[in-house]
């Protein structure tokens, strides 16, 4: 099996992965959300409290992956993942609305996006592993 190095991940492969799994669990979250609408059981004053958290912890998730795996330290992994999230968010918010409020709601999720993001690098905590004592 080798010596017990690891080659290390390209880190787009990395951000890639972190990205497909924010993006993957804020659409599949949205689906929950507009089903939950429609039936009645999250009320519409709510949606948006309820997008914001889904957009924390869709963030979150992606930045906890990446932030081990990224070679470059839990927190700046993290925050990166976290930005590539957040430019998503404004790639498809600036296509599809040919516009975003920023003082409103779209700089809210932007917002709650980085702070997904931050929670993940500093949630992280240390490496596992590291030299083992002989007795």
């Amino acid at each position: 099996m080798g010596n017990g190095k690891r080659t290390p991940r390209k880190p787009w492969v990395v951000f890639g992965r972190a990205l497909a799994v924010s993006l993957g669990i804020y659409l599949a979250g949205h689906l929950l959300l507009a089903a939950l609408l429609v039936r009645g059981t999250v009320g519409e004053g709510a949606a948006f409290a309820v997008t914001a958290g889904l957009c924390v912890i869709s963030s979150a998730v992606g930045a906890f992956l990446a932030a081990g795996q990224a070679g470059m330290g839990r927190l700046p992994g993290a925050m990166l993942a976290a930005a590539l999230f957040a430019c998503a968010l404004i790639a498809v918010g600036a296509l599809a609305w040919q516009g975003i409020t920023w003082t409103g709601h779209g700089g809210i999720l932007i917002l709650c996006a980085l702070a997904g993001g931050l929670l993940a690098g500093l949630l992280g905590g240390r490496k596992r592993g590291g030299k083992r004592r002989r007795r």
